[in-house]
């Protein structure tokens, strides 16, 4: 499929006319700021943050009724100094009271009040060079590091990288299936892999971010497939070399896209319209936790080849740069930009 598309040159009248009502449009509502339309995740973990905040309060409030108010109020978080009492306080309700498993959890919740007392005074005086803050978040990390020692658990739990075994068991399990979604799904466990990317940037690729190229060296000539890819959470955009497998139309990054363009329903810009945007993690982690179960009520689940346990959507990502770092020819700042500094640094 060779999607092209050309703009349609207008007079300046017409460009005129359309102006005027983009401009009738926009008075119509209001213009918000840039930084007041957040993700609707980020929304669900702020109003979790606040209903512990407002836990918090009232507990303090009878436990202090003079100093402590029972419900937030910006005017009643003026006081730097109270505001770090508060704060440092807040902490420990969150380890022992409200007993978060997770210190980046806490960690979390602490920034996002921490963020609205600031947005709520429009300055970050209040917090002055921000020590305090900073030796509060260094307290709650040691404590939680100290219960992980107690307790031999981990700091943060890292989903299982994603192996090329895995990937041929549910490759195989997707083609049996034979359906155009089927063919999608693989397409977008493969992908994932191979761009080392998030779910939630790989499954927004549009053909038009594909062209095919031709590599040359002194002995041979290469096809690949040359994807633009935007990674949002570092703000970057680049392009990346995709080529075919060595050995594996199943695992082949080329075949699957080739696949899903012979079989799609609807031909669309969108390479993945099966995914609905904004929930992209929750369709693969759906998607994975079935073919584990499809994986297990086989008989294939009793042969050598084991497929891994609680894969989510993170680890196509962790398995793609796993598999980058053991490679002899290839060097860790060719992987740092597609936004795997964690998975380098610990692997």
């Amino acid at each position: 499929m060779n999607l092209q598309f050309e703009a349609i040159e207008e007079d300046g009248d017409d460009d005129f006319l359309v102006l005027s009502e983009d401009i009738r449009a926009a008075e119509a509502q209001e213009i918000r700021g840039i930084s007041s339309n957040q993700r609707d995740g980020y929304n669900s973990d702020l109003k979790t943050a606040e209903n512990h905040f407002e836990k918090f309060l009232i507990t303090m409030h009878t436990f202090n009724s003079s100093k402590y108010p029972a419900h937030y109020s910006a005017a009643e978080f003026s006081d730097s100094l109270f505001i770090s009492d508060v704060l440092d306080r807040f902490a420990t309700y969150l380890i022992d009271v409200a007993a978060l498993k997770k210190c980046n959890s806490a960690l979390g919740y602490l920034s996002k009040i921490k963020t609205k007392i600031m947005k709520d005074h429009k300055t970050e005086q209040l917090f002055g060079d921000g020590k305090w803050y900073r030796d509060i978040r260094t307290k709650v990390k040691q404590k939680y590091l100290s219960m992980c020692h107690k307790n031999g658990t981990a700091l943060v739990d890292h989903a299982p990288p994603m192996t090329e075994t895995d990937q041929l068991i549910m490759g195989k399990l997707l083609v049996a299936r034979n359906t155009r979604e089927s063919d999608q799904d693989r397409g977008i466990l493969i992908l994932q892999k191979q761009t080392i990317g998030r779910v939630s940037e790989t499954s927004r690729l549009k053909y038009t971010n594909i062209k095919m190229c031709k590599l040359s060296n002194r002995i041979r000539k290469v096809s690949c497939f040359v994807f633009t890819i935007t990674r949002l959470k570092t703000g970057l955009q680049h392009s990346i070399n995709i080529f075919l497998h060595a050995y594996s139309w199943v695992l082949c990054p080329v075949h699957a896209i080739a696949t899903i363009i012979a079989t799609c329903n609807n031909p669309s810009v969108e390479i993945f319209p099966n995914i609905p945007e904004g929930s992209e993690a929750s369709y693969v982690n759906r998607l994975l936790e079935d073919l584990f179960q499809s994986w297990q009520s086989s008989i294939g689940s009793e042969g050598a080849q084991q497929l891994t346990k609680e894969l989510t959507s993170h680890s196509g990502r962790s398995g793609g740069a796993q598999d980058a770092s053991d490679h002899k020819d290839v060097q860790i700042q060719w992987i740092i930009p597609r936004g795997i500094f964690l998975i380098i640094i610990t692997t």
